[in-house]
């Protein structure tokens, strides 16, 4: 019941945080689904979309942690360690609709919105099944600025399973000093994420679509707030933090488009007591997974007809994590990088029809004190969207 009220309290939070923000909207969505359009000034749009989605190592796996999660132990079943990951790969539907338009089509400058309301269903790992909803808003404030806000909302999604016990009741008849294995007591990794994002977007060079070498330039600063909680017993892995940063984007013959872009976030978690195990001994310390985070980002879109439009991007982030509890041991002088190589294509058959696919390529490796763990993960996404 306590954990339902703070549930509550928090959504309560997030509407009147994006109430308050309503003011302006936008800031680079990362979707590939239902890309956004400039709302028309004399009506609303409304647009359905069905994504297809087959994802590689969801649960971010290093090779021995598949072969655990493959491998049925019956220890691991004991303890929940892979309760509801029932696969490493998962086949993900996701059905979506979004309206959009202007709040008062009769001025010269309106406020537009847009809403998109999604729901990923994962056909293996059901549990992960959750709803997406993003709300935006932007407007034009003179010839060459616009501001925007964009407020992206995740709802009870799955990240994977955490360690949130043990028992010290010696089942395993090892010693109650010691925990083995069937010992451990995880429990489900649900969280949920708030991501309002403040853009303004300044056209610094006009350009000239009828010469290549004379581009448009455009220069977005933006700065958002990031908020993760996670269900009970698992409050401790909650975390919030600011994040700010700037994107450079530059348009040539109107064609092809060039993004170049940095984001520094600094993320800050409860850093209470939790329980841990240390050389299979139970220990009660103080696990902080506060971090600093710096993104760079750099994606080509060029349009080769009004038909097909083809893109690639890169992203690649780096964190390190600011605990100095050398007992710690799992975040410790810990730090994380990913790098991510993306293929996106998309194919408009009709003024109202488009279908698109894209290719994405992640690899990552994280370090600290004790190991250094390197995964990958492989996803290929197709769409098809019709306007109404």
């Amino acid at each position: 019941m306590k954990n339902t009220i703070s549930l509550i309290n928090k959504l309560i939070l997030i509407l009147f945080v994006s109430v308050s923000f309503s003011t302006a909207i936008q800031a680079k969505a990362k979707k590939k689904r239902a890309k956004k359009k400039v709302a028309k000034k004399s009506s609303i749009d409304f647009t359905a979309s069905i994504e297809f989605s087959k994802l590689g190592n969801i649960f971010r796996l290093d090779d021995a942690g598949v072969i655990k999660l493959e491998s049925n132990d019956p220890a691991y079943v004991t303890s929940k360690r892979y309760d509801s990951m029932v696969a490493v790969d998962d086949f993900v539907i996701t059905p979506a609709v979004k309206i959009s338009g202007p709040f008062n089509s009769a001025t010269k400058r309106p406020l537009n919105y847009s809403l998109e309301v999604a729901y990923d269903i994962y056909t293996a790992n059901t549990l992960g099944s959750h709803p997406e909803i993003e709300f935006e808003l932007d407007k034009k404030l003179s010839k060459k600025m616009w501001i925007s806000l964009e407020t992206e909302l995740t709802l009870f999604a799955f990240r994977k399973n955490y360690l949130s016990g043990v028992d010290t009741s010696d089942p395993a008849g090892d010693g109650a000093n010691t925990i083995s294995k069937e010992e451990k007591e995880y429990s489900h990794g649900i969280y949920s994420e708030f991501e309002p994002t403040l853009a303004f977007k300044f056209r610094v060079v006009e350009g000239n679509k009828k010469k290549t070498y004379a581009p448009r330039i455009d220069i977005e600063p933006f700065i958002g707030y990031h908020m993760r909680w996670f269900e009970a017993p698992l409050s401790n892995r909650d975390r919030q933090g600011i994040t700010s940063g700037v994107n450079f984007i530059f348009e040539f013959a109107g064609k092809t488009e060039v993004e170049l872009g940095y984001t520094f976030g600094s993320v800050t978690s409860p850093a209470e007591d939790e329980v841990d195990v240390i050389n299979s001994t139970r220990v009660v310390h103080k696990i902080d997974r506060a971090r600093t985070e710096h993104y760079f980002n750099a994606a080509i879109t060029y349009q080769i007809n009004k038909k097909i439009e083809f893109g690639v991007a890169y992203e690649m982030r780096s964190l390190e994590y600011l605990t100095d509890n050398q007992a710690d041991e799992g975040n410790y002088q810990r730090t994380q990088t990913r790098s991510t190589f993306e293929l996106e294509m998309e194919y408009n058959f009709s003024k109202n029809w488009s279908a698109g696919a894209a290719f994405a390529s992640t690899s990552y490796n994280d370090v600290n004190t004790i190991e250094t763990s390197t995964y990958s993960q492989v996803d290929i996404t197709a769409f098809v969207q019709k306007e109404f």
